[in-house]
């Protein structure tokens, strides 16, 4: 049951990469909001939230084949593939909505999907 809910929620933020390409590099990406580097420790601390679950896999080594390689290379995989996702999610979000917008929006997700989509139901 894991595995769908991961594969629903994977799905979902790859709609949401693809619903940002055709704005990809229209914003400075660099461009820092009037928090500066509180506002980057702020979202170190989301971040680091984010990966806690993955020493969940560490508890799975009694059931691997051959857990001294396949443990470390499984974690390895998993942490790039999630780091991958999120900065291809937030390149996507911030060139949809821009900072400025997400820091409002409530549902963030919901505000992209709608930025990007309601061009193309309402012309």
């Amino acid at each position: 049951m894991a595995i769908v809910f991961t594969s629903i929620e994977a799905l979902g933020l790859i709609f949401i990469i693809i619903l940002g390409i055709p704005y990809l590099g229209g914003v400075n990406y660099l461009e820092m909001s009037s928090s500066g580097f509180s506002g980057i420790f702020q979202a170190s601390a989301l971040i680091f939230f984010a990966f806690i679950g993955f020493e969940e896999m560490v508890k799975l080594s009694e059931e691997v084949k051959d857990p001294e390689k396949n443990i470390p290379r499984g974690l390895i995989l998993a942490i790039s593939a999630s780091i991958v996702l999120y900065i291809l999610v937030a390149l996507s979000a911030v060139s949809v909505l821009g900072w400025e917008r997400l820091s409002q929006s409530s549902a963030p997700f919901a505000d992209i999907a709608f930025a990007a989509l309601g061009k193309m139901l309402h012309p």
